[in-house]
């Protein structure tokens, strides 16, 4: 699957790149610290999974989720966060399909890859 992430902390951002070594079917194509850069880049190229931390200044994970939606309808979306306190909102919304909280490891990452291709498939089935 073909997945960007955005984490405005470089750290994390780092930690995250490592943690995806290793995970089948994830193709990370592009990490970012701004949201502002994460839209330009996916209005050129087609993204099926987006891992986005909510709390980032720009623009948070749930307006960057929408827009990202708005440009490809059917892109899972997992958001990242050391607060659970988002979760509810994020997955009763529909804003995001999957919910990772900080800290988390390959096996987390792992995980939300198996439910993302799960829920493609799913969607692409209906069509």
């Amino acid at each position: 699957m073909k997945a960007i992430v955005v984490e405005d902390e470089p750290w994390m951002l780092k930690r995250f790149r490592m943690e995806c070594d290793g995970v089948a079917g994830l193709d990370l194509i592009s990490s970012f610290q701004s949201p502002l850069d994460a839209l330009r880049f996916a209005r050129t190229h087609r993204i099926e999974l987006a891992f986005l931390d909510v709390e980032m200044p720009e623009m948070n994970g749930f307006e960057l989720a929408g827009k990202l939606r708005a440009l490809w309808p059917e892109i899972i979306v997992v958001f990242i966060s050391a607060h659970d306190k988002y979760m509810e909102k994020a997955l009763r919304t529909g804003v995001a399909n999957y919910y990772i909280t900080k800290p988390y490891d390959s096996d987390d990452i792992r995980a939300a890859v198996d439910e993302a291709r799960t829920l493609l498939n799913r969607m692409r089935k209906r069509e």
